[in-house]
């Protein structure tokens, strides 16, 4: 062989070498590094197991909380959803005696004048007692127009209908006496 090529061979063979004593130092070091990690892995293993086991109490704990609870929270559901059927069924009646009466005092205004002929003497006495009714019945809240107009709280004639008669004076001043 010539003096070139055992030159290029021993250029390479030392490159090579190097390459390998690199390599050898960087495992030294990853060796090293798993040797450190291998001293905390107990102590690591023995966190994992004190996790693992409070976990498990406190999902036993929930349980027993949950299967302790749950009896009473349904029967409070169950309670909760009769006293709302029983609400909806008062406020359904409510509503449809409501509805009854609105019927009822319309067909009684309308009727009204034509059905009743007062003097004027009553007529001064009505007038006299409408004034009293309306201020007695100024501190009733109504609930809906009919209820105001049977009360005597909308003693003013709305937009589009006639003025109160008489006789709805009168029947005013009966149902409030009835308070």
């Amino acid at each position: 062989m010539s003096l070139e090529a055992q030159m290029v061979l021993q250029g390479l063979l030392f490159v090579i070498l190097t390459v390998v004593g690199l390599l050898l130092i960087w495992l030294h070091f990853r060796l090293q590094e798993l040797l450190e990690s291998r001293k905390k892995m107990p102590a690591l293993a023995d966190d994992l197991t004190e996790v693992m086991l409070k976990a498990r109490t406190s999902i036993a704990q929930l349980m027993t909380g949950v299967s302790e609870q749950a009896p009473e929270l349904d029967n409070k559901l169950h309670e909760a959803q009769k006293v709302l059927q029983e609400f909806d069924y008062v406020m359904d009646r409510a509503n449809k005696v409501l509805e009854r009466l609105d019927g009822q005092l319309e067909k009684a205004r309308n009727q009204a004048p034509e059905l009743l002929a007062v003097p004027k003497r009553e007529q001064k006495k009505a007038s006299a007692e409408k004034q009293e009714v309306s201020q007695n019945s100024a501190t009733i809240t109504p609930l809906r127009p009919a209820v105001a107009a049977a009360y005597g709280a909308g003693a003013a004639p709305q937009e589009g209908k006639p003025a109160a008669s008489d006789a709805e004076d009168e029947l005013r001043r009966a149902l409030s006496q009835r308070l």
